[in-house]
């Protein structure tokens, strides 16, 4: 019998109720209901335990000021920012440490790191950008390739042509080259 089963088949018998004062639930085991027996087992008691201590204790003892950016001590996810659960929300320390310090981020906004350090939690080093100009700071080669105004032979992208089908950006120069070399050919 699986231990569910068995634990249903626990509750479902008419053994009384909880021993602790108010419950109403039936009792699981030494006169107490499951939740009450689990306090028990694990605090020695049966009352509530006291909350852990507020987010923003928590938070600031996680933040290593080393000269130029505050790094991020406690966990990270994969992309290297600090994530930090406040009891409510797990949500990323940069984040945190710029409203607990300058203010609420504006809706629809990112924080750019200026730094470039993904671990840094210095509001200094934090900037409310819209998601395409953080995306447009970034080192991705593609953004790179969007960033320049010249073709890799140097000439103007000014007047490029844009492929409708990939949005990439075609030198006209270079296409009229290319064209009188095949019809050379």
């Amino acid at each position: 019998m699986s231990t569910t089963a068995q634990i249903k088949r626990v509750l479902t018998r008419d053994k009384g109720v909880c021993s602790v004062e108010g419950c109403e639930k039936p009792h699981l085991a030494k006169g107490l209901c499951g939740m009450h027996w689990q306090r028990q087992a694990k605090h020695g008691t049966t009352e509530p335990q006291e909350r852990r201590t507020p987010a923003v204790d928590r938070f600031w003892p996680k933040v290593s000021p080393t000269g130029f950016c505050w790094e991020w001590t406690g966990a990270h996810d994969r992309n290297g920012y600090g994530m930090f659960n406040s009891g409510d929300k797990v949500d990323r320390a940069h984040r945190v440490a710029y409203e607990l310090l300058v203010g609420e981020i504006p809706e629809g906004l990112h924080l750019d790191h200026l730094c470039r350090n993904r671990g840094c939690c210095n509001p200094d080093h934090l900037e409310p950008v819209t998601p395409r100009v953080n995306m447009m700071r970034g080192e991705a080669p593609t953004v790179r390739a969007a960033r320049t105004d010249v073709c890799p032979r140097g000439h103007s992208l000014g007047d490029a042509y844009v492929r409708p089908d990939t949005g990439a950006r075609m030198c006209r120069t270079c296409i009229k080259v290319r064209q009188a070399r095949r019809a050379n050919s």
